[in-house]
This record gives structure tokens, C-alpha cells and sequence, in this order.
């Protein structure tokens, strides 16, 4: 036996503790504790942008909407089982697919010979096992959901190739823009971005294809 030879059986000796990888595959809850909880009130606010292609102008449509929901927080604590499973361990994966065959046949054999001791212990190193585990979740009880009043907080905002070229409070849900005013000012335009800003925060954002609209146009 080489040097070389002696020294990858070496190699392999310290590798291959290691023959396969146990693997967590399951987590099931057994039981769970609430140690504190609280109930709540919060609203939300969303808007919604819709659009559509009618008689040559695009409609677009505001949608703002209040939400109000009962919430109860709590702090839990969680007894899981844990459940485990084996496989090949990728130095193992790489000895028993080698290319050069010394390595494929003569460390191969050798590395399942090892691989046979180990998985005597396979058994015992996937027996399932528990943990406890405290997180905090959040329980929605009820939700109503209602169309709010158009309010004057809200601006719109139509941008076309990085131009601004509307800026506005928002007094109506709907609005018409011709399809030809777009074609004029910007005849290589593709794409709109349609945002809606309350205060100085955005609170909705779109972008839009013109590229089928427009073409039609012509």
C-alpha cells in the first residue's frame, strides 16, 4: 500500500462518522398552553386600483375600504414531537459514485463496510423526541369590512416614462383618461404607473400595459 493510498483511507476513517445525516422530517403539536391573553381592537385602511380599456379611454377606479376586527393576542407555549429520518451523507454519496474506480471499488467497499457498523446505531439516533417552544400569535374573532367616502387625504398620481403627468387629490372613485392624449405626448410608451399617496405615504400602486390599447388606436 502507497503513500497515497494510506493516506486517502485515512481521510476516509475521519469522513465517515458520518455515513448518513439524520434529518428532522415532522413536527407535530402534542399540546398547547396559552400563558397570556389579551383582546383588541384594530382598523385597517386599504385601497385598491382597478382599471379598465372602454371606448378608447382608460377607466380607472379607486377602491378604499375600512376594515375593523376583534383580535385576541396570545403567548403560547408548544410541546412538539419531533420525528427523524436517515440518508446517505454527501461525502458517502460522493465515494459510491467517484469516477475513477480505485476510489468507486476499493474505498466504496471499505466505506460500506463502515456504513454497515453505523446503521446499528440508525435506530436509536432517530428516535423521536419533544420540545417546547413559546411563540406569540394573533386570533382575528370578527371582521367587517365596509367601502369608505372618497376622502380629500388621498392623491393621485399617473406617471408615464418617469414624468409625472397628473398630481391630484383624489375627489372621485372613478376617472377617464383618452388613450389618443397618451399616444400624443408619449407615442413609444408601453406602461403607466398609476400611485395613490396619503400624506406622504403610498398607500396603493399599479402599473399598467398600454401596449395593446394603444395599438389598437392606430
Amino acid at each position: 500500500m502507497n503513500i497515497v493510498t494510506l493516506l486517502q483511507l485515512l481521510i476516509l476513517i475521519f469522513l465517515l462518522p458520518g455515513c448518513f445525516q439524520v434529518y428532522a422530517v415532522r413536527e407535530e403539536v402534542l399540546e398547547t398552553k396559552v400563558l397570556t391573553s389579551s383582546d383588541s381592537d384594530r382598523i385597517v385602511d386599504s385601497v385598491e386600483i382597478q382599471h379598465a380599456f372602454v371606448n378608447k379611454y382608460l377607466e380607472l377606479t379607486i377602491h378604499e375600504t375600512t376594515k375593523q376586527e376583534r383580535l385576541r393576542s396570545e403567548r403560547i407555549v408548544e410541546r412538539k414531537k419531533i420525528s427523524y429520518d436517515y440518508r446517505k451523507s454527501e461525502n458517502y454519496r460522493q465515494i459510491s459514485t467517484d469516477e475513477k474506480p480505485w476510489n468507486r471499488d476499493i474505498l466504496g467497499s471499505f466505506a460500506d463496510l463502515v456504513a454497515l457498523f453505523e446503521l446499528i446505531t440508525i435506530p436509536f439516533r432517530t428516535i423521536s423526541d419533544t420540545k417546547e417552544e413559546g411563540s406569540e400569535r394573533e386570533i382575528v374573532l370578527s371582521s367587517e369590512e365596509k367601502e369608505a367616502s372618497v376622502k380629500t387625504d388621498l392623491t393621485l398620481i399617473v406617471r408615464i416614462e418617469n414624468s409625472e403627468v397628473l398630481n391630484r387629490k383624489l375627489e372621485t372613485r372613478t376617472m377617464k383618461i383618452p388613450l389618443s392624449e397618451i399616444r400624443k405626448r408619449f407615442p413609444r410608451s408601453n406602461q403607466m404607473e398609476i400611485l395613490i399617496y396619503k400624506s406622504n405615504e403610498r398607500v396603493a400602486y399599479k402599473a399598467i400595459s398600454l401596449y395593446d390599447a394603444l395599438r389598437e388606436l392606430r
